[in-house]
């Protein structure tokens, strides 16, 4: 029993170590607009990622940075990777839900759930620009400080 939960510790910590360390491959980049490639994680399948990040008027953003996540357990699978232009390609990607996190400095943060399956599953993130003004919704209790 003692053995038993030792190695189970063990196998938890190298899952927890290869969720932070990523191995190094990463999706290149052609001619600065489409990147394509290997995803940047130890576990693989047959699924690929044709992610394309826009504005609200449907624009081209360029340089977001793009993290994908695992639906069922919210471990990152691929990323963060800055993106040169606006479309990003992941292959070997396992098939299933996962949470695609798109950024970008003078944008509000966007989330969006997919399921991929085997071949490539496409989707486009829309991001709203942040403008000069700070609405806060807030209870009682919360101290705002400049």
């Amino acid at each position: 029993m003692r053995r038993s939960a030792m190695l189970l510790s063990v196998l938890l910590i190298l899952a927890s170590l290869a969720a932070i360390h990523p191995a190094t491959q990463t999706p290149h980049q052609e001619g600065g607009i489409l990147g394509h490639g290997p995803a940047p994680f130890a576990a693989s399948g047959d699924a690929s990622l044709d992610v394309i990040i826009t504005d609200d008027q449907g624009l081209p953003i360029l340089g977001s940075s793009i993290e994908v996540f695992d639906g069922w357990t919210d471990i990152r699978v691929a990323g963060p990777i800055v993106v040169a232009g606006s479309r990003l390609v992941i292959d070997e990607l396992p098939a299933g839900p996962m949470r695609i996190h798109a950024t970008h400095t003078p944008y509000a943060s966007a989330f969006s759930t997919i399921s991929l399956t085997s071949g490539v599953t496409n989707t486009t993130i829309s991001l709203i620009p942040l403008d000069a003004t700070l609405q806060v919704s807030t209870d009682a209790v919360a101290t705002l400080t400049p």
